[in-house]
């Protein structure tokens, strides 16, 4: 139940990031970044979500790879920010 709540979530909020990283001039490439990663999100959710209804052996590996999408997110993101309250 919590994922039917949370995976839509997250791709709504790489999705509002990406449109606000549009907005400022030195994170216009993370806005693209986000946009990627929202994508490949919803391409591989069905298949994490199918795998574990059904209970197959590759459930695990397929809902590591979402996850590991959102990590990938907050690892490129991160240091971006950090790197930009830095330089301010």
């Amino acid at each position: 139940m919590f994922a039917a709540v949370s995976s839509p979530a997250i791709v709504v909020a790489f999705i509002v990031c990406g449109f606000a990283f549009r907005r400022m001039p030195g994170w216009r490439k993370l806005a693209i970044f986000s946009f990627a990663i929202s994508v490949g999100f919803v391409v591989v959710a069905p298949a994490a979500i199918i795998a574990t209804a059904t209970k197959s052996d590759l459930a695990g590996l397929a809902e590591r790879v979402p996850i590991g999408l959102s990590v990938l997110w907050l690892l490129v993101v991160g240091p971006a920010r950090l790197g930009s309250l830095k330089a301010a």
